[in-house]
C-alpha cells in the first residue's frame, strides 16, 4: 500500500510540476516571440478569420500568430445597433472559398465568450467611437492562457484584463521587426482545455525522470550490495532477502502461506 500511494504522490508531483512548467516556459517563450516580431501569416486554423478581416471593411482587424503566441485585433464599428450585430456575425461565420456559409465560427473559444459579454455589455449603451478589443493568448501546444485589452478610440483609454502589461516592447512584424508597436502583455487567466492538454505535455517529461531517478536508485544500490527497497547492507547476499524491510521476504511469506 506504501508502494501505491508513493507512485500516486509522484504522479501528482509530476503534474503540479508539468503545470508550473507550461506557465512558466509558455510565458517566456511567449515574450521571446512577442519581441522577435516573427509571427506566422499563413495559419490554417485562423486563416478564416484573417480572410473575413481582409474582405470586409468593419471588420478591418489583424491575426497574428507564432508557436507560442496569439494577438487578435478587433476593432468593431459600433455607432449604431446593425452595424455592431452585423459585424458581430461577420465574426461568428464565414463564407468558404467557394462562396458557401460554414457554420462552424471562425473565432476560438476563448474569443468568443468574452466577446459576446462585450456586446451584451453594450447593447443598450450610444457610444460615440469604434474601440479595439486585443486578445492575447499563450501557451505551446495549445493556448493555455489568455488576456483582453479594451483600447477606446476617443479618449485613447485603456483597460487590461486578465493580463500583466510589462515595460518590454513588441516588435510590429510587418514593419520587419523594426518598429516597437506595443508593450508585451503576459496573459494570465487560463484557458480550461488548453491548460488541461498542455499540463499533461510537460507533465511527461517529469514523469520520465521520475521513473529514471528510481531506477538509477536501485541500480547504484544494487551494484553496492544494497537492499535495493531501504538500501540496508546485504553484502551483495540477495538471495536470503532483506531482513531490515521484508524485501523479497514477504514474497516467500505468502508464496508459503498459501501452499
Amino acid at each position: 500500500m506504501s508502494r501505491f500511494w508513493c507512485v500516486v504522490g509522484l504522479c501528482v508531483l509530476a503534474l503540479l510540476l508539468g503545470f508550473l512548467t507550461q506557465a512558466g516556459v509558455g510565458a517566456l517563450w511567449y515574450s521571446t516571440s512577442m519581441q522577435d516580431g516573427q509571427f506566422w501569416q499563413n495559419s490554417k486554423v485562423l486563416a478564416p478569420l484573417r480572410r473575413t478581416f481582409s474582405a470586409n471593411p468593419l471588420t478591418q482587424g489583424s491575426v497574428r500568430e507564432s508557436a507560442t503566441a496569439t494577438v487578435i485585433e478587433c476593432p468593431l464599428q459600433l455607432p449604431w445597433e446593425e452595424s455592431r450585430w452585423h459585424t458581430w456575425n461577420l465574426l461568428m461565420n464565414v463564407e468558404d472559398e467557394g462562396g458557401a456559409e460554414d457554420d462552424s465560427p471562425v473565432l476560438p473559444r476563448w474569443v468568443r465568450s468574452p466577446l459576446l459579454a462585450s456586446q451584451s455589455a453594450e447593447r443598450d449603451e450610444q457610444p460615440t467611437s469604434a474601440f479595439r478589443i486585443t486578445f492575447y493568448a499563450s501557451g505551446w501546444p495549445m493556448r493555455s492562457m489568455f488576456a483582453i485589452k479594451l483600447r477606446q478610440r476617443g479618449n485613447r483609454s485603456t483597460e487590461l484584463n486578465y493580463g500583466l502589461e510589462t515595460s518590454a516592447q513588441a516588435w510590429d512584424a510587418d514593419s520587419g521587426g523594426q518598429t516597437p508597436s506595443d508593450s508585451i502583455v503576459l496573459p494570465y487567466r487560463p484557458i480550461p482545455l488548453g491548460t488541461l492538454v498542455n499540463t499533461a505535455v510537460w507533465s511527461l517529461p517529469w514523469a520520465v525522470a521520475f521513473v529514471l531517478m528510481i531506477f538509477m536508485r536501485q541500480l547504484r544500490r544494487h551494484w553496492r550490495g544494497w537492499c535495493p527497497r531501504c538500501a540496508y547492507d546485504l553484502r551483495r547476499d540477495f538471495s536470503r532477502g532483506c531482513p531490515e524491510c521484508g524485501w523479497r521476504r514477504d514474497a516467500e511469506a505468502n508464496i508459503t502461506t498459501g501452499s
